[in-house]
């Protein structure tokens, strides 16, 4: 049955625990959202947000290079 795979055996209560806390962390509130505001502000205020044009030549300077950034 598990031919590509570790088989892991768990108790049903735990699958369904571990499948709710997955579920939970995926799901974006507002609240969380108002907290990225509030850090986002705080951070931008200390002068420590990269502009978005930054971001771009550090992580894909290809990108970067091709748009003149």
């Amino acid at each position: 049955m598990a031919k590509n795979d570790d088989l892991v055996i768990i108790p049903r209560k735990e699958y369904e625990e571990f499948l709710a806390s997955k579920e939970k962390k995926e799901q974006v509130t507002e609240s969380d959202v108002l907290r990225w505001s509030r850090e986002a502000k705080k951070l931008k205020k200390a002068g420590k947000l990269p502009l978005f044009k930054d971001l771009i030549k550090k992580e894909y300077p290809s990108l970067a290079k091709k748009y003149s950034l």
